[in-house]
């Protein structure tokens, strides 16, 4: 019995250790919306490393011009605010 124990802390502790973004695979997830500031705001996003978030015009289907980008540090983030060149907006 004690040495399921000592190996159920040793299993805790290896998963305690391991960064959020092992844990979680990478995810982004936006809603629709009206951008009334200037901004889009990305729901969820899940990094495994620091990185950026870009918005994309639409370009017939397929990304266009960057029109906007923010940092991303690693593990999970809410209402990420991406801060956009509303002159480059598209529906």
């Amino acid at each position: 019995m004690k040495k399921i124990s000592i190996l159920l802390v040793i299993v805790a502790m290896v998963f305690a250790a391991l960064p959020a973004s092992a844990q979680m695979p990478p995810a982004v997830e936006v809603s629709d919306q009206v951008s009334l500031d200037g901004s889009v705001v990305i729901d969820k996003v899940v990094s495994e490393g620091d990185g950026f978030v870009v918005i994309h015009i639409d370009n017939g289907g397929s990304p266009g011009p960057v029109a906007g980008f923010t940092w991303l540090h690693p593990g999970e983030q809410s209402n990420v605010r991406v801060w956009i060149d509303t002159t480059m907006a598209t529906p």
